[in-house]
């Protein structure tokens, strides 16, 4: 583990310097000229490489959870619309990477067009129906990226198996052990793909199967919009007629009580009829306090399943599904061992994060068309990607301890030697001495005070267990990347 050095100011993106005329720029110039010929006069064309510029400038976390499924909407009269999944997609976009967007939109865009987000509350019913009809054919590059949203391209491992075993069972019309099943896992670990796997699977088997599949915020929208009509019965039919209902990002819903009690009372109806759900959220039912008892109560009463983050193993393998997958546009395009290696390393975060790291490198290749990228160039794309990081705080290294072992910050500050906690203390110890440029004094005082040895003894003790116990190392890094994420999420 290296020290990271803290790099000042972090809470918004960096702007592109576009005058800049290095090498790292020149996929922005070859898209500009490709512009001013004609070429990316249409806006889903235009969007397409505005996405790729901004993959290679943002952090993966911001571009994954807030940008990457952005999806060309409409142009109208002479405006860009953009359509977001939630409306607190929308706001952050609004807020914090609107700027950013029109800057890379007006460098490509001929006509000058403005770009505007909107989530689906927002358009019209002309607009919705045409959606609700079309759904993703309306963008030919969704609709092929869903279709790749397979259990062929779904990389397992033991972070997923259970989830994957499961849904699979069900997609296959197979007995599982209840009619309600509850996957939770942090954003990026491959939830939504498993959903979709689920409904490409069951639908090959059996096209007579009414599968419906919706993210909570268009249930949300859809039940909002209904009652402003003095008319829910439509959103009835479409749900309680499913027999297999997929409902994604459960949280999105949370702490809306019409919303809740009509999502409840719709499971319960399909439920009761024999049929499956399958939902998703972030965290654990338990953990939701926004969530109504009755809710809460009921996803605890079905099947529970945790997906986690990747192991090392199946971090390499999602690499390498990424490349060929890629490779089916660009058959040319290859990553050496090397490079792969690199991504694994340097790219600590989600699957969604890895995706987009292998993408950062296919968009310089493609641009500057290559087959193959040098270690330099692929390095550069990721750098580009992450943005400067800076070294956590002591008191990350502790709240992110006291989220992976379930202690308390008393705890690890106290003077109890219990195993269950002398460990993650141990730990923690461990990873401020690492990650951080805080001397041994500084950081046996943010642990209530201890002595310097006391951090000497717990670096070596942690540095012992590594060679020594199994399983451990797989602990230690959960807790590293528990602490990354911290980081991430405050930028």
């Amino acid at each position: 583990m290296k020290n990271k050095k803290t790099s000042g100011d972090t809470h918004s993106p960096k702007p592109v310097n576009h005058t800049d005329s290095s090498d790292e720029n020149k996929p922005a110039e070859q898209l500009r000229a490709k512009s001013e010929s004609g070429a990316l006069e249409g806006g889903r064309a235009i969007w397409d490489n505005v996405k790729a510029a901004l993959a290679m400038e943002l952090p993966p976390t911001d571009f994954g959870k807030w940008i990457d499924n952005l999806t060309f909407l409409a142009e109208v009269d002479g405006e860009i619309q953009l359509l977001a999944q939630t409306m607190t997609q929308r706001d952050r976009v609004r807020q914090v990477f609107l700027a950013q967007i029109g800057d890379q939109w007006r460098r490509l865009d001929v006509k000058n067009r403005t770009v505007r987000v909107v989530c689906w509350a927002e358009l019209t019913s002309e607009q919705q129906l045409i959606m609700s009809q079309e759904g993703s054919s309306t963008d030919e590059e969704i609709d092929d990226l869903y279709e790749r949203q397979t259990f062929d391209t779904l990389v397992q491992g033991e972070s997923n198996r259970v989830a994957t075993s499961i849904c699979k069972a069900l997609a296959a019309g197979e007995s599982v052990p209840s009619n309600m099943v509850f996957i939770f896992g942090t954003y990026g670990t491959g939830k939504t793909h498993i959903l979709r796997a689920i409904k490409f699977a069951s639908e090959a088997r059996r096209p007579d199967r009414n599968v419906v599949y919706m993210s909570a915020e268009e249930f949300m929208c859809a039940y909002t919009q209904g009652v402003r009509n003095n008319d829910t019965h439509e959103l009835k039919m479409v749900v309680r007629n499913a027999r297999l209902l997929l409902i994604d990002d459960l949280q999105s819903i949370t702490g809306k009580k019409g919303t809740q009690k009509e999502f409840f009372d719709n499971i319960r109806a399909i439920s009761a009829k024999g049929g499956q759900v399958v939902i998703t959220g972030d965290e654990a039912p338990s953990r939701m306090m926004s969530l109504s008892h009755r809710v809460r109560e009921e996803l605890q009463g079905g099947t529970l399943i945790e997906i986690e983050r990747p192991d090392e193993a199946m971090r390499e393998a999602i690499v390498r599904m990424k490349v060929r997958l890629l490779q089916e546009k660009n058959p040319d395009f290859d990553l050496s061992d090397e490079i792969i290696a690199m991504i694994c390393s340097r790219v600590r975060g989600t699957g969604r994060q890895l995706n987009g790291a292998v993408t950062s490198i296919y968009t310089v290749a493609t641009y500057m068309k290559q087959s193959m990228v040098t270690l330099e160039e692929a390095e550069a794309a990721i750098r580009r990607q992450l943005g400067e990081e800076r070294a956590p705080t002591i008191e990350e290294i502790k709240r992110a301890t006291t989220t992976v072992f379930k202690v308390s910050k008393a705890d690890l500050e106290g003077k109890r030697r219990h195993r269950h906690i002398a460990r993650p203390r141990q730990m923690a110890m461990h990873l401020a001495r690492a990650m951080t440029d805080k001397s041994l004094p500084q950081i046996g005082r943010s642990f209530g005070g201890r002595d310097h040895t006391t951090v000497m003894y717990a670096d070596r003790k942690v540095d012992e267990l590594l060679k020594t116990e199994e399983g451990f190392r797989d602990e230690l890094e959960r807790l590293e990347q528990a602490v990354e994420e911290l980081i991430y999420k405050d930028k």
